[in-house]
């Protein structure tokens, strides 16, 4: 009888297993999970209803359902952590807490939560509210005082994306500010969510326009606010995405509605002491601001032969060279630096005329870039390393130029050196075409022996060299067979 082999039945059951786990509902819900701690409470103690992510935080999240006879209290938030195998796996959790008005049972009809954008579903549930239980003394007093009343906060904030230019030529740069605004006068308190880190990438990844070259700011953290009037109004200004754009076409640049989930304190007790603080008296929510679509026109170029091939910015040149007389056959560094406000980057070498009195040899390229007051400012520094061959004066704009468009004059320009060389010395450009001639060559090309060589006498090395391949492939297949 043919033995079993164990590894296969174990293999054709994980695979049954998981056959049946993937087409199951609860499999996928167990990643986000709506909890109901206890269907029977006292009168004076909580019952709560809890959502958990075991996948990541949670960013946004709909109301909890209303229980009749039940009043919210509160939403809590916790994160719990276990380890197995080494591997950490995190629960993030958020509770809401309800308060039993009356004794006696209720129903909680069948509800729908959408969770970081899932739906997830609770069958519903039968609870029990008895009488007071004393052994809970007054722990939950403050919570379950029926004289205990809330105010009303009224919360002032928005967020926007503000943009310095509706309309700009393509190549033209525009800054971008993504930011949460708060009045001074807000009553309601909020602070940012534990996850805001993570909105504030995917934020990034939805306002990033395909057709556009991005400077970005890198925010990596929310700083300090900007005081800013707006409409007659004082606000503090939270940015915490920044970014300066160049079309690359003459495609509209679109930016879609982007959100950003806020913790708010929407209620406060009357005997909290310091209303901008967060506690269990206070209730507290998620609250989604939404910014609104912007756009911005872009413009083609005006018409001009190398209009595909130049930059666009406010520029203008610096150059580095040697001021002293030079000799014939003495290299030298000449720096053409352009300097200003646009695309840094995407700035290329200055065009070059052909001079036979000097060898200029391709640049080395460094470019210096900074970020600063909304603006993209720097420089491009073409190294070139050049060779003069005859003695006299040369005026470097005869060999370089560079164009580029201005959107502030809105017409092309260009940059042409002011830097004049002056060297002295026999001109060296004849014994150089002399030392790279071929007229040696050919001046000895008669005394090469026109004898020929006979290679038959070197056939017994080529014999001897194919028996040894013959004699250690014979060996290899001797070793390979005994094996």
């Amino acid at each position: 009888m043919m033995q079993k082999n164990p590894n296969i039945f174990f293999l054709v059951r994980c695979i049954f297993i998981l056959s049946i786990l993937s087409g199951s509902d609860v499999v996928i819900a167990q990643k986000i999970t709506i909890q109901i701690e206890k269907r029977e409470v006292s009168l004076n103690e909580p019952f709560t209803i809890s959502v958990e992510s075991s996948e990541k935080d949670i960013n946004s999240l709909t109301a909890f359902p209303e229980i009749e006879s039940f009043k919210k209290v509160n939403i809590s938030s916790a994160t719990s952590s276990s380890t197995f195998n080494k591997k950490i796996t995190k629960t993030y959790i958020r509770t809401q807490i309800y308060h039993p008005t009356r004794e006696g049972k209720f129903e909680i009809k069948p509800f729908i939560m959408r969770v970081n954008g899932v739906e997830v579903k609770h069958p519903g549930e039968t609870l029990v509210v008895g009488p007071p239980d004393e052994s809970k003394g007054e722990l939950f007093d403050y919570i379950f005082n029926e004289e205990q009343k809330f105010t009303e906060l009224k919360d002032d904030a928005f967020i926007d994306i503000t943009i310095d230019k509706n309309e700009v030529f393509v190549g033209e740069g525009f800054h971008v500010i993504l930011a949460l605004y708060v009045a001074l006068d807000n009553e309601a308190p909020m602070k940012f969510p534990p996850d805001m880190g993570e909105q504030v990438e995917e934020i990034a990844q939805k306002l990033r326009p395909a057709n556009c070259w991005e400077e970005n700011f890198e925010i990596d953290r929310v700083r300090d606010p900007i005081r800013m009037l707006i409409n007659h109004k004082n606000y503090d200004q939270y940015i915490f995405y920044q970014a300066s754009f160049f079309p690359l076409n003459n495609e509209p640049v679109e930016f879609p509605v982007v959100k950003l989930n806020m913790i708010i304190k929407n209620k406060m007790a009357e005997d909290e002491e310091n209303p901008n603080e967060f506690n269990e008296k206070s209730e507290t929510v998620f609250k989604t601001f939404y910014t609104r679509p912007r756009k911005v026109t872009v413009k083609e170029l005006p018409k001009h032969p190398l209009k595909d091939q130049i930059s666009v910015g406010s520029y203008y040149l610096q150059e580095n060279y040697p001021y002293q007389v030079l000799h014939t056959g003495d290299d030298f560094v000449y720096e053409f630096r352009i300097v200003g406000e646009g695309n840094i980057a995407s700035i290329r070498s200055p065009f070059s005329e052909y001079l036979p009195s000097l060898d200029v040899y391709p640049p080395n390229t460094q470019q210096l870039i900074r970020r600063d007051q909304n603006k993209v400012l720097g420089a491009k520094i073409f190294s070139f390393q050049m060779i003069p061959k005859d003695s006299g004066t040369y005026s470097l704009r005869n060999y370089f130029h560079w164009v580029y468009f201005n959107p502030i004059s809105q017409r092309y320009d260009t940059l042409r050196p002011n830097a004049v060389i002056r060297v002295s010395g026999e001109s060296i450009r004849n014994a150089e075409i002399s030392s790279n001639a071929l007229i040696p060559f050919y001046r000895n090309i008669n005394q090469v022996s026109k004898k020929s060589v006979d290679l038959s006498d070197r056939n017994w090395v080529k014999m001897i060299a194919e028996i040894c391949i013959f004699f250690m492939l014979v060996v290899t297949a001797v070793i390979s067979y005994r094996r």
